[in-house]
């Protein structure tokens, strides 16, 4: 306990840090009446830590009002996406808790506000994703992003529903009609070739993000099927130059870098036309350097 009678002397002393490692100490014993007198010390001076650990111990008590109150209080003080996620899940109610108070007005709300400020929040992507799934007019393609989120970002039960919600998607979802006949050039498109050459197998999360943008974006435009055919036409022949040279592996991780990272962070942003532009930026640079006569 020689630490964590540091710890109180450096709280007595005005150590704002050490009354936060103090608090998730004993949060973490599950001594919460200990972690909760410790953490209105920190209500004085507003601290998101303090706030956020008195809302998750009221919650995890079954005094749902009392946690609200101090989600709500940080989320409005300190713009804290983690309150928000859980002050969005308490108005959910995925468990179904009759003592729980229901709202899923606010359930969407504040799981928006908590996915806005942190994209990578994987349990407020799955709270938004079933918001969502009540709705009518759902869009499929944010709907299966925030679940992508969700499956990347959570773990256990989370993560097995996100994974359970996707199956389910891909299953009720319209196939594609298949691609029209490739060239003669080969089968190895540049994407393809990228991540294969990084040692990604074909089903890879970047692929399969890559082929959906295609799929279920892409080829709804009013030019998608154009831009499409013309890929198929051009990208087995960038390849196959690529290929024959002896810094293949660095000039793919030279496209990745200047364009694909780009693209993917675009298609998990959701701005779909943002990653045209920079896809057909990058077929036309490929073109220009590779399919030249003579290389």
């Amino acid at each position: 306990m020689a630490n964590v009678d540091h710890l109180i002397q450096a709280v007595q002393q005005g150590d704002v840090r050490a009354l936060e490692e103090l608090v998730v100490f004993y949060f973490n014993r599950m001594e919460y009446e200990e972690a909760r007198e410790w953490a209105l010390e920190g209500v004085q001076v507003d601290n998101d830590v303090c706030l956020h650990y008195l809302g998750v111990i009221a919650e995890n008590t079954g005094r749902f009002d009392e946690a609200i109150r101090w989600y709500a209080k940080n989320v409005n003080v300190n713009e804290d996406s983690m309150s928000a996620t859980n002050l969005g899940c308490i108005y959910l109610n995925m468990n179904d808790d009759p003592n729980m108070p229901t709202d899923r007005e606010k359930a969407e709300y504040y799981l928006d506000y908590a996915y806005r400020r942190d994209g990578s929040n994987g349990m407020a992507a799955l709270g938004l994703a079933l918001c969502k799934l009540a709705n009518d007019n759902i869009d499929a393609n944010e709907f299966e992003h925030l679940l992508n989120v969700a499956y990347n970002n959570t773990s256990g039960e989370l993560k097995t529903t996100a994974k359970r919600l996707l199956d389910d998607f891909h299953q009720s979802a319209p196939k594609p009609s298949p691609p029209p006949q490739q060239s003669k050039g080969g089968d190895c498109f540049i994407t393809t070739a990228v991540c294969l050459a990084d040692g990604k197998p074909d089903d890879c999360y970047e692929l399969t993000a890559f082929r959906k943008f295609r799929d279920g974006w892409l080829v709804k435009q009013s030019d998608g099927q154009t831009l499409i055919d013309e890929y198929y036409s051009i990208a087995p022949r960038i390849v196959e130059r690529i290929e024959r040279l002896t810094n293949a592996a660095e000039i793919y991780k030279s496209v990745w870098k200047e364009y694909l990272s780009g693209c993917l962070s675009l298609i998990e942003s959701g701005d779909y036309e943002g990653c045209r532009q920079k896809y057909v930026a990058m077929v036309k640079d490929l073109r220009k350097r590779f399919l030249k006569e003579g290389l």
